[in-house]
């Protein structure tokens, strides 16, 4: 049906070709490959970013508990657990957005869904014994990959 093209050289020697037809099969598996690769490229991406959010918000965690136990500035320090946003603050309460706390704000696609005694959105942690105010889990969730990872508060502070 299809026939390649030869063009002849002064020789009578000929020189062979690739079809139309051929060209378009190269082009359309390459296509696919790419269209495969993305895909991986972009939910890598989406895990990394869940990791991170994960490690900052158990970093935050620890670090707050260890300065209370410091009695750092003779202050408690704690997290405050938003709808976008982690923030670290020191006292004895939290006032959301404020100046004073450092704010972490996650992408789209996390949610942070906490499940601490009592409903509560923060915890803090007590000066000298580090033992927080709350206990419960934290769960992080990557809507993009159905990645979920729970960090666990204990009564006696200690954060997994």
């Amino acid at each position: 049906m299809y026939q390649s093209f030869r063009i002849e050289r002064n020789g009578g020697a000929s020189i062979g070709g690739f079809t139309f037809v051929e060209i378009l099969v190269v082009f359309a598996v390459i296509a696919i490959m790419a269209a495969i690769s993305l895909a991986g490229i972009s939910r890598y991406g989406a895990r990394q970013q869940h990791a991170q959010i994960v490690a900052e918000l158990k970093s935050g965690l620890t670090e707050a508990r260890s300065k209370s136990i410091a009695s750092l500035e003779e202050t408690t320090y704690g997290v405050y657990i938003g709808t976008s946003t982690i923030e670290y603050f020191s006292g004895a309460s939290v006032t959301p957005g404020s100046a004073a706390n450092q704010i972490i704000a996650f992408p789209s696609g996390i949610v942070i869904d906490p499940s601490l005694t009592g409903a509560a959105t923060s915890v803090i942690f007590a000066r000298i014994s580090g033992i927080p105010d709350v206990s419960g889990t934290i769960d992080v969730i990557d809507t993009r990959s159905s990645a979920t990872t729970t960090i666990t508060i204990y009564a006696s502070g200690l954060v997994e």
